[in-house]
């Protein structure tokens, strides 16, 4: 069983670090298109961006607090 607990907390930090590593990328790409002057609709905007901070912040939360615990 250990070994099973083991590979799913490694599978468990890949994954937040990848949704980390994706929310800072769309912050930056929404941040660039909008130097370039794109015009992003709002709900375009709302749906690629901002879904991607809230995941990207419940990463780290949730990073930190496995963290703690190992």
């Amino acid at each position: 069983m250990k070994k099973k607990d083991s590979f799913g907390l490694v599978l468990y930090a890949i994954l937040l670090h990848s949704i980390i590593v994706v929310a800072v990328m769309m912050i930056t790409q929404s941040a660039v298109q909008f130097a370039s002057g794109v015009e992003i609709p709002l709900p375009a905007l709302v749906s690629k961006s901002i879904i991607f901070v809230i995941l990207g912040l419940l990463a780290i939360a949730l990073d930190r607090r496995r963290s703690h615990k190992a």
